[in-house]
């Protein structure tokens, strides 16, 4: 899942569509976690949330890296202006 450069270059083998990896959604839990921990400084039951909710996410993100959803990759757009670096000659637009 960390390689990077290994799902830029990642292609469909059956229609040849290039596609990209999308961020794990599990991440989002994660920002929740320092909050219910503080909240866990207020009672037991609270403390006993927070580190299910922490395992219940943690568990969720590993899945993902295990099956990562995939989608397809925007092309780039077409430039307004090309160069002509190669020095190759070029049709006449009149």
């Amino acid at each position: 899942m960390f390689n990077l450069p290994g799902w830029a270059e990642f292609v469909c083998p059956d229609c040849g569509a290039r596609l990209e990896a999308k961020a794990p959604r599990s991440a989002m839990l994660a920002s929740m976690m320092p909050f219910l921990f503080l909240l866990g400084r207020y009672g037991r039951t609270l403390e006993v949330i927070a580190i299910m909710f922490a395992l219940a996410a943690f568990t969720v993100f590993l899945l993902e890296a295990m099956h990562p959803q995939l989608r397809f990759k925007k092309p780039l757009p077409k430039p307004a202006i090309r160069l002509n670096i190669a020095g190759q000659q070029q049709p006449d637009r009149t």
